[in-house]
């Protein structure tokens, strides 16, 4: 067999550069890793933007969590269901009822006077049903274009360190 191609390294240069290419793999892990917990606080930020209270459910503990392997190249970011139905439902009508408790007491807290005194009748027996509309929060577009702008610059500093 002959060879078709060969490489002589003749510059040290060359040689350290090949050497420090080596650490991009573990410079792209360590980038990724920042902008995706940069990712799960700027979506939690816009959760508490959009003024999602924690009646919602654990959205702002471990309810937006990003995950990835100390050294792995496959990060994922997770989140509840409701944080996820929050996010995309479509305006509909709710009826606050002895029996859900959990909605009764989210009413009696509520900033608007309505649907406060509605779930405080509620609770006291005067009136069966109160009935509210809700409409969705969009907050995870609003937090992802946030720290997509991030992205570039973390990876440009990443490299950097990783080359110099």
């Amino acid at each position: 067999m002959a060879d078709v191609l060969t490489i002589r390294v003749l510059d040290k240069n060359f040689t350290t550069l090949l050497k420090r290419i080596r650490t991009l793999p573990a410079m792209a892990s360590n980038a990724m890793m920042e902008w995706g917990k940069g990712l799960e606080n700027s979506l939690k930020e816009s959760a508490r933007q959009a003024d999602i209270k924690p009646f919602t459910g654990s959205l702002y503990n471990k309810g937006i969590e990003w995950r990835q392997a100390p050294k792995g190249t496959t990060g994922r970011l997770f989140m509840r269901m409701h944080g996820v139905f929050l996010n995309s439902m479509k305006t509909h009508w709710v009826s606050i009822k002895p029996s859900r408790t959990t909605l009764v007491a989210w009413g009696q807290q509520a900033q608007k006077a309505g649907i406060m005194r509605g779930a405080t009748l509620v609770a006291k027996g005067k009136i069966n049903r109160y009935s509210i509309q809700v409409h969705k929060h969009p907050f995870i577009d609003l937090g992802f274009k946030r720290q997509r702008a991030k992205l570039r610059p973390t990876l440009q500093r990443f490299t950097r360190i990783a080359l110099a």
